[in-house]
């Protein structure tokens, strides 16, 4: 079965990134408030999830028939691990001036984070979760190569073992990010790959166009409904499920919703939505640096400190979510710069790199991967 390309899930992914960005800027404003963004970690399940239906996609078949393990590694790695280094390098100035463990930048720069504790994980902390996909990439690729018939089964493990588990190590449910991570991920790219195999037997099935809007708006109104109420509880275990179902109606790409996120616009933040997670909590920080620079010899009526850390805090109505939404450009501004100098460049070395492997299936791996801006497709069309 030849890939095809998920550019709405793709660009869900994009704005579940923005959500994970305003989650973790310090705010009082009406969009922080909002229940689905005080739960914005839950987020990353998201991420998880597609992830695994992503690579399955992608790399499933080629995986089972003889398609290289390390290069399967190494593909992965060139797009994960050139941006990665890069933001950790952005950190060694402030780690200069101390508060970082420079345990913790050995830990991080091996991708570790998912088997330590969260106290030598702070540089770059949102790179714990691709700390977990990668070793979880590796588990995927060997359950391909050797499980045979048991393949379904292995992968239902992690669904079944890991709500238990992680009830055992943590208080904290599904929101734990370095003790438990792995089996976290696992969970979400577990149920990814298995809504793969799901998707693609029932591929051919179509539904009329008002009723793919209406399962859309539904399955959107579901997943942030569920987020809002489970926050850090034992309702958190039924986010991945529910984002299960919503990558499932949103492959299909049939309603108004995957319309509007097929846009030009809104296709590119999901081609960026990588390098909006990895550099978010960076250029959040600098930006507070900046306000907290300035408001210590000019009044600003959107500042203020608490215990130390610099928060965005107004009475003026929506001072703050502008602040949220200037914020949210540069994020992304600063996304489409390292996406351009960094992140896409190196994706296309590491794929210019041969191991042996059939040029064929190679190339059948660059056409599925929807990571890539509309520029950078051979359909480029304004709804892509």
């Amino acid at each position: 079965m030849m890939p095809r390309r998920f550019v709405a899930i793709d660009s869900l992914r994009g704005i579940c990134a923005i959500i994970v960005a305003v989650y973790h800027f310090s705010s009082n404003s009406i969009l922080a408030a909002l229940p689905f963004i005080k739960n914005g970690f839950l987020f990353v399940d998201f991420f998880f999830v597609l992830s695994g239906f992503v690579i399955a996609s992608s790399y499933g078949d080629k995986l089972r028939t003889g398609f290289s393990i390390p290069q399967f590694m190494f593909l992965r790695l060139g797009r994960l691990y050139p941006l990665h280094l890069f933001v950790i390098c952005l950190y060694l100035p402030i780690a200069a001036m101390g508060g970082y463990s420079w345990s913790g930048l050995w830990i991080t720069a091996a991708l570790l984070q998912a088997f330590s504790d969260g106290n030598l994980g702070n540089w770059n902390p949102p790179s714990w979760s691709i700390s977990a996909e990668v070793w979880t990439y590796l588990v995927f690729a060997f359950a391909c190569r050797v499980t045979g018939r048991l393949f379904y089964y292995v992968l239902a493990a992690p669904i079944v073992v890991a709500p238990p588990v992680l009830l055992v190590v943590s208080d904290r449910y599904l929101d734990v990010c370095f003790e438990g991570a792995l089996l976290r991920c696992l969970f979400g790219f577990s149920m990814g790959v298995l809504a793969f195999e799901v998707w693609r037997r029932r591929e051919g099935r179509m539904m009329s166009f008002r009723t793919s809007t209406l399962t859309e708006c539904g399955v959107v109104a579901a997943s942030l409904l569920i987020v809002a109420v489970a926050g850090a509880g034992p309702l958190s275990f039924l986010c991945p499920p529910m984002f299960v179902v919503a990558i499932l109606v949103f492959a299909r790409e049939g309603g108004a919703i995957s319309a509007t996120l097929k846009h030009r616009s809104i296709a590119l933040i999901g081609a960026l939505s990588y390098s909006i997670y990895m550099t978010h909590l960076f250029v959040q920080a600098r930006l507070l640096n900046a306000i907290g620079f300035l408001a210590k010899h000019i009044w600003l009526p959107i500042s203020k400190e608490a215990g130390g850390a610099q928060t965005i805090s107004s009475q003026i109505p929506l001072a703050a979510d502008a602040m949220v939404i200037l914020m949210i450009a540069i994020v992304i501004g600063f996304a489409y710069l390292t996406f351009n100098l960094i992140e896409e460049p190196f994706r296309r070395w590491s794929r210019s790199v041969n191991f042996s492997t059939p040029a064929r299936a190679v190339d059948d791996e660059l056409q599925s991967d929807f990571s890539r801006p509309p520029s950078h497709r051979g359909d480029v069309s304004p709804g892509i």
